[in-house]
């Protein structure tokens, strides 16, 4: 998957960022060996005639540049609050080691009920 990721460009049929690329009426076609399929594009289009195929390998490039994002910034942190608490020590790890248990109390589920009632969209009324 890493590697289907770094190499989109040269792996996709199409570019989805190009804008010039699409066609509408290519919209809705399915993917190869169903009836009405078109071998240019192997998994098919959606509904603004975009290649799928083009589209996942794309999108993998962005997932996986979060996530590695995402585990380099807590690295980064993790060893940052771990090198001060423990140079400092005393009161500056006490208090370190208290918002840590705090974080550390809360459930993943719980997490994200909160954050989902937080952000929940207001229903039109």
């Amino acid at each position: 998957m890493v590697a289907a990721a770094v190499f989109a460009p040269l792996l996709a049929p199409t570019d989805p960022y190009d804008l010039a690329q699409i066609n509408i009426m290519n919209s809705e076609l399915p993917p190869v060996g169903m009836s009405g399929a078109d071998a240019a594009f192997p998994l098919g289009t959606d509904a603004q005639g975009r290649d799928m195929l083009s589209t996942i390998l794309y999108g993998t490039r962005v997932s996986l540049l979060i996530g590695f994002g995402a585990v380099v910034l807590q690295a980064v942190l993790g060893i940052l609050f771990g090198l001060l608490a423990g140079y400092l020590g005393g009161r500056v790890d006490s208090i370190l080691m208290r918002i840590a248990d705090v974080q550390l109390s809360f459930s993943t589920l719980m997490v994200a009920i909160i954050v989902g009632a937080v952000f929940k969209p207001a229903s039109a009324t």
